[in-house]
């Protein structure tokens, strides 16, 4: 995918994320902002891996919202190949992403970031909502 593109929505859903939090000290989130998803794991760690080895895991999650939730697109690091759920998700129902993980090209232990573009949209800003998983690894040397 465009490299411009990406950047550009994540530039969004960074200006988002901080139109959303200005302002919001102390209050509870308003339903419209809260996580569609509640992952079973948020954060996978991978553990120790060689320079050149690959790695499987899956993000399950479940819709706990009240509208149907379906994944546009995942931004993610060039080193993770992943698979997801391509129907909607109805309210209460699960899903999953599938990443595989290549090690080849990393020099040092990490912290990976899945951004996950929703085709939901926030009612009050327009924006398309935005949800976010995480996979640390330890590189061995």
């Amino acid at each position: 995918m465009n490299r411009l593109l990406i950047n550009t929505i994540m530039l969004m859903a960074v200006l988002f994320l901080g139109h959303a939090a200005h302002g919001q000290e102390h209050k509870e989130v308003p339903q419209e902002l809260k996580s569609l998803l509640k992952f079973d794991k948020q954060l996978i760690e991978l553990g120790k891996v060689k320079k050149g080895e690959k790695r499987e895991a899956t993000f399950e999650f479940t819709n706990v919202s009240d509208q149907d939730v379906e994944i546009e697109f995942i931004s993610v690091c060039e080193c993770t190949e992943y698979d997801h759920t391509s129907l909607p998700v109805k309210p209460g129902e699960r899903g999953k992403i599938e990443i595989i993980f290549d090690s080849s090209e990393k020099d040092k232990s990490d912290k990976i970031t899945l951004d996950i573009l929703l085709t939901n949209v926030e009612p009050t800003t327009g924006y398309q909502i935005v949800e976010q998983c995480f996979y640390t690894f330890e590189l061995e040397e």
